[in-house]
């Protein structure tokens, strides 16, 4: 991670946990360049286990609470960008481009069934 190379770092961290199994520092910094590298969902099981390790550890459980904070800031982000999409003028075009459509279905249907009968069948 001094090298600003995070990929590199978690072949190390992973290294280091195949060598000793309980190591809390090295899924600590295993989760710490996960998080570096875009790898939220990972980097937080990393840090979970580095919790499970060393419950007593602030560091840990701090880096955890930045990284809880950083993955609801991304998913509120995310909650925006399709709620904004869900309210544009371009999901409006599809919505209404999709009644269309069934009203055609409809008309088609209620065609197909009409030509099939003669004037004397009645329902």
């Amino acid at each position: 991670m001094k090298r600003n190379n995070p990929r590199e770092a978690i072949k190390c961290c992973k290294e280091a946990i195949e060598a000793k199994a309980d190591n809390p520092k090295a899924f600590y910094r295993m989760g710490v360049a996960q998080k570096a590298n875009g790898e939220l969902e990972p980097a937080k099981e990393s840090l979970l286990q580095a919790i499970k390790l060393a419950p007593n550890d602030l560091i840990i459980r701090a880096e955890y609470k930045s990284l809880m904070e950083l993955m609801n800031q991304k998913h509120k982000e995310w909650y925006q960008k399709m709620n904004g999409f869900l309210h544009s003028d371009k999901m409006q075009e599809i919505e209404q481009r999709d009644q269309e459509e069934k009203l055609l279905r409809e008309k088609i249907y209620k065609k197909e069934f009409s030509w099939g009968r003669s004037e004397g069948d009645q329902d």
